[in-house]
């Protein structure tokens, strides 16, 4: 627990703080305190770089929650977003980042001829890994880490071609007798690199499994630390460009990022960078190369929120060298990229419509509710709304709001609250109530605030280009027509988006890993097996939260069916990664985790679950 002092640190309000504190004072904890409010409100995992400085007498620096954002500051708004990338949840004040990925029309998902080849091996060079120096912010003192890299072929089809660097850190057990077979950590993203503080911390921080364990943390293929980084700066300066068109907030987006887009790929391309080459398979066989250059013969893989696609591709394409496998928070390798996210925040919303209404002064305080949401939402559909804002800065501004964006900026809010920060889930309820009944814009006006929007320069820590290879290569491109009808039906609320020709890349969602997007990104298909559910018979852990909007449960739930050896648990109440020590659940989920990596083929002893206490609903 926090002391007041520590709980204030480790809650202030936006903008970058340094802690002073003296030795002994709790620094540590309160960075990890930091980390689990940052992540709690949304701001993406690598984004957090917090440090502490050995050169004062004492003290400890984290990054404030202005920039990346934070997410109970204020809901979406239509017509505003950061671009989406794969499961970045990237929010922040008055920016709405849309989890769905734009879907348009037909021809614009049909697979390219010549669709990829998938990678077959690890490659023909033995790669070893070369050591460099370690980054001086992540680690903590007197930790024993061994930082480098292996060195592997762009391409696996042109071995001879250009070669790569993708880098690891090796941080050794502290434990005197520590187990022979290490942990390998995917961080998710898809392109955060998990040489972060996150991992160190937050991820691993206090948990006795990284005791016993070596933990190699890797930046795959074009993030972090390896070279080249794929990166889109390009992205960051449209976002903003975006959010103060005119006569609408996003209203030039459409214009805004079908120039981004190709600048970034154009810019890339001409520096030599083989965009189609950065899929989860190349990223599988480089996992291999480390292995083996690394001398180990099995390792534990650990596989977070967006990694999940390339953790199961892993274990798909060289299962010899993974002894068990955790899935926390994961996508599956075939989910349909924003039209399972729409399935799966539906559920959410659905579970919170019942727990109210099954709540005595829930229910009392928002009789209805559902009924009162869906009629607004149809109300906003057929008459949409202008909302102004007189005194946003640097100009006054305005959006056009329909049922379809209302209804997006509900399932964006929904969080469950974590050790560090609470719920938006209540706050939820009573603004849709409020907004049902009169305060429509009074509502949006206190989530947008006065501004200014600035450049929150993401791209600092989510390698977008690299994001926009592996979504469009690996699952975008398996959307098909039929597959936007069924999701229209299964969510009538975003019939209109799903179905409509400008949702690409306007319309309020300025999704860059959309049809639209990876028609200009140009990077092809994988092969059809890259879709399909992995069979393997590694023993698995497998590991959802119940209003999980990172990666729902909807589609976590896809992954255990076809592995035979795997366990399956959902937590009550839980936020986005289990095993992270900031969730509430995190003690129950480390157990089992804990419990998993002993003997994977024994069923975990899962009855803390069922101490855990569910969403408490009353206002």
């Amino acid at each position: 627990m926090l002391d007041p002092e520590q709980r204030a640190a480790a809650t202030l309000p936006d903008g970058p703080a340094q802690v002073i504190a003296p030795a002994g004072s709790g620094k540590t904890t309160t960075l990890i305190a930091a980390l689990g409010v940052l992540l709690g409100r949304g701001v993406a995992a690598s984004a957090t770089q917090p440090t502490k400085d050995s050169e004062r007498p004492a003290g400890g620096c984290f990054p404030g929650r202005g920039g990346v954002g934070s997410r109970p500051d204020a809901v979406a708004r239509p017509a505003t977003a950061l671009p989406t990338l794969g499961d970045g949840f990237q929010r922040r004040p008055m920016r709405r980042v849309n989890l769905f990925v734009a879907v348009g029309l037909a021809a614009a998902l049909l697979a390219p001829a010549g669709a990829a080849q998938e990678t077959s091996g690890a490659g023909s060079v033995k790669s070893r890994f070369q050591p460099m120096a370690c980054p001086t912010d992540v680690f903590p003192e007197g930790s024993t880490v061994d930082c480098g890299f292996v060195t592997v072929p762009e391409n696996r089809a042109h071995p001879n071609g250009r070669m790569i660097r993708v880098a690891a850190a090796v941080m050794h057990a502290s434990a005197p007798h520590p187990a022979a077979d290490p942990i390998v950590f995917l961080a998710g993203g898809p392109s955060f690199g998990a040489i972060s503080a996150f991992a160190v911390y937050a991820y691993f921080g206090g948990a006795s499994y990284a005791r016993d364990h070596d933990v190699v943390l890797v930046d795959s293929r074009g993030t972090g630390l390896s070279e080249p980084r794929l990166g889109c700066p390009e992205f960051d300066a449209a976002s903003v460009a975006a959010f103060y068109s005119k006569p609408f907030i996003n209203s030039r987006a459409l214009a805004i990022y079908g120039s981004a887009i190709p600048d970034c790929r154009d810019r890339l391309a001409m520096s030599g960078v083989d965009l189609a080459a950065y899929s989860s398979a190349e990223s599988a066989a480089d996992l291999e190369a480390l292995r083996t250059a690394l001398g180990y013969r099995t390792w534990n893989l650990v596989a977070f929120s967006a990694d999940g696609v390339l953790g199961l591709t892993y274990m798909r394409l060289f299962p010899g060298g993974i002894r068990s496998a955790i899935i926390d928070s994961g996508q599956s390798a075939q989910h349909l990229p924003g039209l399972d996210y729409a399935r799966g925040l539906r559920e959410e919303l659905e579970a919170i419509f019942a727990g109210c209404a099954a709540n005595t002064t829930c229910s009392a305080s928002y009789p209805h509710m559902r009924e009162v949401f869906y009629d607004l939402v149809d109300r906003l559909q057929a008459h949409p709304v202008t909302i102004s804002f007189p005194d946003f800065l640097p100009d006054p501004l305005a959006i056009r709001l329909d049922g379809a964006g209302f209804y997006l900026d509900a399932v964006n809010e929904i969080f469950p609250g974590n050790e560090f920060a609470p719920d938006s889930i209540r706050a939820l309820l009573s603004e849709i109530w409020r907004s049902a009944h009169g305060e429509l814009a009074a509502v949006y006006r206190e989530r947008f605030g006065t501004g200014p929007v600035v450049n929150d320069h993401v791209d600092d820590f989510l390698a977008q280009g690299k994001a926009m290879s592996y979504v469009c290569h690996d699952l975008v491109g398996f959307i098909t027509l039929a597959d936007l009808r069924q999701a229209a039906r299964d969510v009538p609320a975003l019939a209109p988006i799903f179905l409509g020709p400008n949702y690409d890349l306007a319309n309020g969602d300025t999704n860059v890993t959309s049809p639209a997007g990876c028609r200009l990104w140009d990077v092809g298909v994988a092969a059809s097996v890259q879709h399909q559910p992995v069979a393997s018979a590694i023993p698995t852990l497998v590991l959802t939260g119940e209003y999980d909007t990172g990666v729902p449960p909807f589609i976590v739930r896809q992954i255990p069916p076809t592995l035979p050896n795997s366990f399956s648990y959902e937590f009550p109440a839980g936020a986005h990664g289990q095993l992270a020590s900031y969730n509430n659940d995190s003690e129950c989920a480390r157990s089992i985790a804990g419990q998993f990596l002993r003997d994977p083929r024994e069923r975990p002893n899962a009855s803390c679950i069922a101490s855990l206490p569910p969403f408490d609903f009353a206002p």
